[in-house]
């Protein structure tokens, strides 16, 4: 390679570099990385190893957030709730835990008063950096589409160690017409930061990953906590208009509906 190419080359991994995240073009020294480049992966792969060991407190999240959205919505009402892991070793090695309620729980749940609109259920996930960095800017921008809808949202549920699966088991209980669930995603080496959205329709036991719509890379080098906020109205407002969820709605949403517009 000459050297006016390899300088092409270099030139044009640089331009491409500053609109990703993603390791191309990172360049080596004989078969090797750069002694720069494995620092940077190690250091990546430490913080999202950090990102999954974390703990996340609860109650202290779920206050932190009440204050932050008391200006928006004063009338939510708020529960910290347990899952069937009871810690954050058994959530790694028993996803199943993670996917159903601990009983105490359970028996707690009972006495909410049910049917909503929409229930919003947040939890760590495998990373509590993300649902704490993510979703009150999610919230701040959806709570005020969701009051000017007229759309009864129940109690937000704060469960620490919960899989996704586990709204199917809270669905059973509350019968909402739909729930959501934002949780971290398994953290790459790009972010540790990036919170996933789960929506489901009809949340109740049986359900498998096509019932379910999902909004991923929630996070500032991806999709914005605001423009998420858009993007979730606008799927809760489909799903509620045709009473379809998943697959279905996804596939009648590419068909028939217009996308919604973002300021």
């Amino acid at each position: 390679m000459t050297p006016e190419k390899k300088l092409s080359v270099e030139s044009y991994f640089a331009t491409i570099r500053q609109i990703t995240s993603a390791r191309i073009g990172i360049g080596r020294t004989g078969g090797s990385l750069t002694t720069d480049q494995i620092l940077d992966f190690d250091l990546a792969h430490a913080r999202a190893k950090d990102a999954v060991n974390s703990e996340f407190n609860a109650l202290a999240f779920m206050n932190d957030l009440q204050l932050q959205l008391q200006a928006i919505h004063s009338g939510l009402s708020w529960m910290t709730l347990q899952s069937g892991a009871i810690d954050k070793p058994t959530f790694l090695k028993r996803p199943d835990y993670g996917r159903r309620l601990h009983p105490s729980s359970v028996e707690e749940l009972k006495k909410v008063d049910q049917n909503h609109d929409l229930l919003i259920i947040l939890s760590d996930g495998l990373s509590a950096q993300a649902v704490t960095a993510q979703s009150p800017g999610v919230l701040k921008t959806w709570l005020p589409l969701l009051i000017s809808a007229k759309i009864k949202v129940g109690p937000i549920l704060v469960i620490p160690h919960a899989r996704v699966g586990i709204v199917d088991q809270i669905g059973e209980i509350l019968k909402p017409r739909a729930a959501l669930i934002l949780l971290g995603e398994r953290p790459g080496l790009a972010t540790p930061e990036s919170l996933g959205a789960y929506f489901t329709f009809k949340p109740h036991a049986g359900l498998t990953d096509a019932d379910r719509n999902c909004i991923s890379n929630i996070h500032s080098s991806g999709m914005e906590p605001d423009q998420a906020a858009h993007q979730l109205h606008f799927l809760l407002m489909e799903s509620l208009r045709t009473s379809l969820g998943g697959v279905s709605l996804s596939e009648f949403m590419a068909t028939h509906s217009e996308k919604p517009e973002l300021d």
